[in-house]
């Protein structure tokens, strides 16, 4: 990379270091779900299983399909290789660091000043989740590459009026959805994409790659029935809706204790029915329910998870990472949030040490800014409003499916389509000052 990003490139690789000698001298890899995902791959590998429980153990119908197979496959690669846990570590931070020489291309693709990259430095040294994610053995680091693949060879596809590079696009979106299930319902907004470009162009070559995922995404549903009795793309979806969506309202709306009885009975009743499949449908059917008995505090609760997507300052994964408190622990900003809305946080945050609510308070307004900046952004008309469509539409997609979790390990993925858009805030900001000479930076 050319001379004037050396500050930004020994900004970046300085604090890769700094937590990668961390995580060396303090050697703890695994959180919750990365236990899965490890098991997965010991599965693949020695019985061809894509099951992430234990198969000595009574069969979890959900384990079929809680972590899709794509995550679990690289996982399965790099020790099959001899790599184990800490070749995969290594492998992470490598993406890491790729990711964002894709940022500076992407940069530069929408528009974005070459000179002002460097603003972007504070805010990568206050967003500790990238470093201690690629420093975990979980899915996130290479999920965020996959989309800013994606997002890279859309914009390339749609400037060139390329069904090449858009093909590579679908092929990519295909594989983060079968890495995180988050992203499989962006078929909906693909298909319509496609199809708005194949009739712009005047081109039938675009119904290949609206084609494609479809009969993917049916098979690979199918395949999951022949494995569990139901029709279905992840087990994640209804155990999310369960213990994070419903969960989450029931505390905002009648307290812990009244919510865990209430959601444990939906889930006693889903596994006393007489198969997997039936028991998912009423689980299912129970959850929409309870959302739509209370759709005005679900969509406040929705749309305040969503503004905690993006300002939530990860202290969850600050704590764990440190080992400062022990993984199972979940009274966070989350659970604060969830019984006493933002009145909860603050007196959570009176409860923590001074020199953590500080750090925490630093991180969440570094975060409040990307926001602004992703807002702004979004009505920047210099920038082409296709670029804007793809970078803005799969940010907030991202945030509307985590919804009321909007925890600060779901953002991740989409951190650096954020930090893109912090010179054009920041210069809006300076363009206001008195002093300012009103340069524009886009």
């Amino acid at each position: 990379m050319k001379r004037k990003y050396g500050l930004f490139w020994a900004g970046v690789f300085s604090v890769h270091l700094f937590f990668f000698i961390w995580q060396v001298l303090t050697p703890d890899l695994h959180l919750v779900d990365s236990e899965e995902y490890i098991t997965e791959a010991h599965n693949i590998l020695t019985s061809g299983s894509f099951y992430c429980g234990d198969l000595t153990e009574p069969i979890r119908y959900d384990d079929f399909t809680k972590r899709p197979p794509v995550y679990p496959l690289l996982l399965a690669g790099v020790f099959g290789a001899g790599g184990g846990e800490w070749g995969m570590i290594l492998l992470q931070n490598l993406l890491s660091l790729f990711n964002f020489f894709l940022l500076i291309r992407l940069g530069l693709a929408t528009g974005l000043a070459e000179k002002h990259f460097h603003w972007m430095l504070p805010f990568i040294f206050l967003y500790p989740a990238q470093f201690i994610y690629a420093n975990m053995i979980m899915a996130e680091i290479f999920f965020q590459t996959i989309l800013l693949a994606m997002v890279f060879s859309a914009i390339r596809g749609i400037g060139e009026k390329s069904w090449f590079w858009l093909g590579i696009y679908t092929l990519l979106f295909m594989a983060g959805a079968l890495t995180k299930p988050v992203l499989y319902l962006f078929i909906f907004p693909h298909t319509l994409v496609i199809l708005v470009l194949i009739f712009k162009w005047r081109s039938h070559w675009g119904w290949i790659w609206i084609l494609i995922p479809l009969l993917v995404w049916m098979g690979y549903m199918k395949a999951n029935e022949r494995r569990t009795g139901y029709f279905h793309f992840s087990s994640i979806q209804n155990l999310s809706l369960l213990q994070y969506t419903t969960y989450n309202l029931l505390i905002h709306t009648y307290g812990a204790d009244s919510a865990l009885t209430l959601a444990d009975n939906i889930l006693y009743r889903s596994l006393a029915q007489p198969d997997y499949a039936s028991g998912q449908k009423l689980l299912e059917k129970e959850c929409t329910a309870v959302i739509r008995e209370h759709k005005w505090p679900f969509i406040q609760f929705h749309l305040k998870g969503m503004v905690n997507f993006f300002i939530d300052p990860g202290r969850f994964d600050l704590y764990s990472f440190a080992g400062i408190i022990p993984e199972g622990n979940n009274q966070g900003f989350l659970a604060a949030f969830s019984q006493d809305g933002y009145r909860g946080v603050v007196v959570y945050l009176k409860k923590q040490p001074l020199g953590i609510v500080l750090l925490l308070i630093l991180v969440a307004f570094a975060n409040l800014i990307k926001f602004a900046g992703i807002l702004v952004f979004a009505f920047r008309r210099k920038i082409p409003v296709e670029n804007r469509l793809v970078i803005v539409g799969l940010v907030f997609y991202i945030a509307g499916l985590t919804g009321s979790s909007g925890a600060s390990r779901f953002a991740v993925p989409v951190f650096p389509l954020l930090l893109l858009t912090v010179p054009g805030i920041i210069s809006a900001i300076i363009s206001r000052l008195p002093i300012s000479s009103k340069k524009k930076v886009y």
